[in-house]
């Protein structure tokens, strides 16, 4: 059974003190293994030179299945992403943030995610972990793969997505000793010549992780001219006449200015941003119905 999931489960860290990154141009703050001596060793960090998977949100890396050619055959390819100890001293209040692309033969192969409590002694799915019920947000297509195992799968251009933890009791449990996640490339018999999955810029966010009450859909900022220099001028399509939060994170995922006004709507409003040096943003809008998000460029 396929479930499209076009929706975004919005996830604001209310309390948020430190942010660690992994964006594959410089050395990042936590691990990645990558299994290169395994017979199925496909993952590689560089510059796509794929035909489909082609967009990085940092120039010039990302980590891919194979920097430039399709998957191959019968592949089950992983790596895995390392927490430590600081992890340890902050779960459950967690959330692992990273942009993606996949190109995989629908319903078939995909991109397997699993989560271990216990430096990798166990996995469990994250559609199946019933441990700490983390929630995986994003847009995404879900099924079960020609493995028997749930799945991210079909084709999806460059999208956010987040593995977000946030058990009630704010206490470590005894039997978490080590924090992983692996991402696992799984292919069957048969080559349909395309590229796989394309992963970039991982963010790891510690604090208390709270979430809207619904799942909302991202609606679109108008950004006019974009790029721009020292403001940006933004309107909605929607007659948005409200109180209004304004976020804006870097390529790297933090947050780098964050303010709370009246949304007027229809009309073109304007934000001040001399602090922000030339480079990739992304602006959210939130207010108690909707939330809006563009990608805005600064020169």
């Amino acid at each position: 059974m396929k479930n499209l999931l076009p929706l975004f489960l919005l996830f604001f860290t209310t309390s948020l003190y430190c942010q660690l990154f992994n964006n594959f141009d410089t050395p990042g703050d936590f691990a990645i293994q990558i299994d290169s001596l395994s017979a199925d060793s496909l993952w590689q960090i560089g510059v796509p030179a794929k035909v489909n998977l082609n967009e990085v949100i940092s120039a010039p890396n990302a980590l891919m299945t194979d920097t430039v050619n399709t998957y191959p055959i019968n592949t089950d390819a992983s790596f895995i992403v390392e927490f430590g100890e600081k992890a340890l001293y902050e779960f459950p209040y967690l959330q692992l943030e990273w942009f993606q692309e996949i190109d995989f033969e629908e319903g078939v192969d995909g991109g397997i995610i699993d989560v271990s409590y216990d430096g990798g002694e166990s996995w469990l799915n994250i559609f199946n972990d019933t441990t700490f019920l983390p929630e995986l947000v994003g847009s995404y297509t879900w099924d079960t793969l020609h493995n028997g195992q749930a799945g991210l799968t079909g084709v999806k251009g460059l999208s956010w997505m987040a593995i977000c933890w946030g058990n009630p009791t704010g206490q470590l449990p005894q039997n978490v000793t080590n924090l992983q996640v692996r991402f696992t490339m799984t292919s069957d018999s048969l080559d349909t010549a395309q590229d796989g999955w394309l992963i970039d810029n991982f963010v790891l966010g510690f604090g208390f992780i709270g979430s809207t009450a619904n799942q909302v859909n991202f609606k679109a900022i108008n950004i006019c001219p974009n790029p721009t220099t020292g403001v940006i001028r933004y309107s909605m399509d929607d007659e948005v006449n409200q109180d209004a939060t304004i976020y804006i994170y870097d390529n790297l995922g933090k947050l780098v200015l964050n303010r709370s006004g009246q949304l007027a709507g229809g009309q073109i409003q304007e934000l001040a941003i001399p602090d922000l040096l030339a480079g990739i943003y992304y602006m959210f809008i939130k207010t108690e119905d909707e939330v809006y998000r563009q990608k805005v460029i600064v020169d």
